[in-house]
């Protein structure tokens, strides 16, 4: 009877024992699993701000690149239009000489058919005159103070040139050619440095 009783207390000694590890083996193995979940939910939140921090950077320099495209664009379309405009000065001026000189040579040609035409070429210098200026709005504000400076210096050239003329200066435009086209070829350096053209720096300022 004791015997049955030692063996009675050893067994279940044996089951307790054996029911502590495997307790002790679930629960840890169960914080292991606790422990690994939080680590995916926090693997996945850092994944979820990563990308949406890479997709913003991403958009931003996407934007920045699209923006600077942009303004080069504008500025090429402002650059290329002011080398019309600054050629067309020049055919206006030549055409406001023509008329002078043919006035000095042939006083007489002073008809109403004469003024109508000399009243249509001063129109044209004017409207050219007034493109002119326009590119000079436009280059203040997309380009650098190297082209504003080059196209001012040509239309105040221009302006003068065309004031002798019309005073009856017939030895202005033939006096002052050298200086009209130092004064566009600075223009077309400028726009050069201004596309970056010939490995410029595409900022004079």
């Amino acid at each position: 009877m004791q015997m049955a009783l030692i063996v009675v207390i050893f067994l279940a000694n044996v089951a307790l024992v054996g029911t502590g590890v495997y307790l002790s083996a679930y629960l840890k193995k169960k914080a292991e699993g606790l422990a690994t979940k939080e680590e995916f939910s926090d693997l996945q939140k850092q994944t979820a701000e990563l990308t949406r921090t890479t997709k913003e950077i991403e958009a931003k320099i996407s934007g920045e690149l699209w923006n600077q495209q942009k303004r080069w664009e504008l500025k090429r379309e402002v650059l290329f239009e002011t080398t019309k405009r600054v050629a067309l000065i020049f055919e206006r001026l030549k055409s406001l000489d023509n008329i002078l000189q043919t006035e000095l040579k042939t006083p007489s040609v002073k008809d109403s058919q004469w003024a109508q035409m000399k009243l249509d070429e001063n129109n044209k210098w004017f409207a050219a005159k007034a493109g002119l200026e326009e590119s000079k709005l436009f280059i203040g504000v997309s380009c650098s103070l190297n082209a504003l400076d080059a196209i001012g210096t040509f239309s105040q050239l221009a302006s003068n040139v065309a004031g002798h003329i019309y005073k009856g200066d017939g030895e202005m435009f033939k006096k002052s050619a050298k200086q009209l086209f130092d004064a566009s070829d600075a223009i077309r350096n400028a726009i050069r440095k201004e596309l970056a053209i010939d490995g410029g720096a595409g900022d004079g300022r």
